[in-house]
């Protein structure tokens, strides 16, 4: 009978996995904004909560809803006074992929005008341009 050797059955599953991880890594970090870049809609989300996860950096999360389906959108930012003043309630532009919204970003620097009151379901292809 053939002896089994685990080391190199051991060296090959970690290399694997490493090659997924990276897959999965590559496919978040450049895939998914590619694919924002080419086909996106935009609706509004309205600020959830805020932590700081790390020293330096402070995170918001915006619930937004397409299809009658609530998303939640991430933006991690380095602006500490945009972050204290952030409360419940606030209302920021959500750019998503139409196919996948999981897939959005939240747009901190585009006021949301409070003359803005009816949403489509299904977002905007541009962003609104409301008069104040």
């Amino acid at each position: 009978m053939k002896n089994i050797n685990f080391e190199s059955i051991n060296r090959i599953g970690t290399i694997l996995a490493l090659f997924i991880l990276l897959a999965i890594c590559f496919k978040i970090a450049i895939l998914e904004p590619i694919k924002l870049k080419k086909n996106t809609r935009y609706t509004v989300g309205y600020f959830k909560n805020k932590s700081i996860p790390l020293e330096s950096s402070f995170t918001i999360k915006c619930d937004f809803t397409i299809n009658e389906i609530k998303y939640i959108a991430t933006a991690v930012i380095d602006d500490e006074d945009f972050y204290n003043k952030s409360k419940k309630g606030d209302r920021f532009f959500i750019k998503y992929h139409p196919l996948n919204p999981k897939n959005s970003k939240i747009l901190i620097d585009i006021k949301v005008p409070d003359s803005l009151i009816v949403i489509p379901k299904n977002g905007w292809k541009s962003i609104p341009i409301v008069p104040e």
